[in-house]
Formats: structure tokens, C-alpha cells, sequence
């Protein structure tokens, strides 16, 4: 499996290693250990232009996860085109405010918000059905126990 990040901002300073070994556990538990990800520190306007021009919201956000596509028919069903699962971007200056007001580190902060991205790119969904919305989060809930364990 590949995490590769791009550090897009210079503001806030992030344990980038140590957040890539715990997402790479993330990785291997949902079962994308064969998959790459493409994480990107941002910034709150680089957050605030991608969520205008793609999600039609001004303002800036915390994440956003943009799928890789596009899925080729194949004989046996559906499958990826390539191995990228698509890129998570985080505002860190926002996680950073978050993480202070939770009491926490900011990478514990980090890894949820990638987390809650990786999940969007895997097909979760919160903003739909409220089956949806708490199915997504048990399993983000699971996956930080699971990290909480494996240390």
C-alpha cells in the first residue's frame, strides 16, 4: 500500500510519519492494503476554493476526498481503473482549531479527518439516509478503537 502526501501549506507543523503509520493500519484493516491514497495538507483557502468549485459551498472545510474515477465494466463486475482510491485533502490550520477545541492532538485529529475521507472514497456517505450517516460512523468509531489498540 501507498499513502503519499503532499504538504501544500506552511503554517501548521504535522508528525506527517507518524500519521502515515497509523492510516497505513487504517489501510490494511478495511482491506485496501494493495490500494494508494494521495493525501494533501492544505490550507483554509485552498479548502474554501475546493469546496466552492466542487461542492458548491463558500466556505472553507476540514476535508474533502475526491474519488479517483473511473470504474471500467469488466466481465467479473466493476472494478477500479487503477489502484489509486483518490485524494483526501485537510485543511490543517481547521483540524488544528478543531484538535484544540476536542483537547486533542492534532494528528489524532488528522487521522479521523483522513479517515472520514478514505470512508467517502470507499462509498460512505453521511448526508444521505440516516442509516447511512450512522453506518459510516460506527465503522469510523471502530476504526479509531482499532487504532487506540494496535498503539
Amino acid at each position: 500500500m501507498t499513502i503519499r502526501v503532499q504538504n501544500r501549506q506552511r503554517a501548521i507543523a504535522i508528525d506527517t510519519p507518524s500519521v502515515k503509520r497509523r492510516l497505513q493500519h487504517v489501510m490494511a484493516y478495511l482491506g485496501c492494503d494493495q490500494r494508494e491514497l494521495s493525501v494533501v495538507w492544505g490550507n483554509d483557502r485552498l479548502l474554501h476554493d475546493l469546496n466552492r468549485t466542487y461542492r458548491y459551498q463558500d466556505r472553507p472545510t476540514n476535508v474533502l476526498a475526491f474519488p479517483q474515477t473511473p470504474v471500467i465494466e469488466m466481465a467479473s463486475g466493476a472494478s477500479p481503473a487503477t489502484d489509486l482510491l483518490g485524494d483526501v485533502v485537510v485543511s490543517l490550520p481547521i483540524a488544528s482549531r478543531e484538535a484544540g477545541a476536542l483537547e486533542q492532538p492534532l494528528e489524532a485529529r488528522v487521522v479521523y479527518l483522513v479517515i472520514h475521507g478514505l470512508l467517502h472514497l470507499l462509498g460512505y456517505d453521511h448526508e444521505g439516509a440516516v442509516v447511512e450517516r450512522q453506518r459510516m460512523e460506527l465503522l469510523e468509531q471502530e476504526l479509531l478503537a482499532y487504532l487506540s489498540e494496535t498503539g
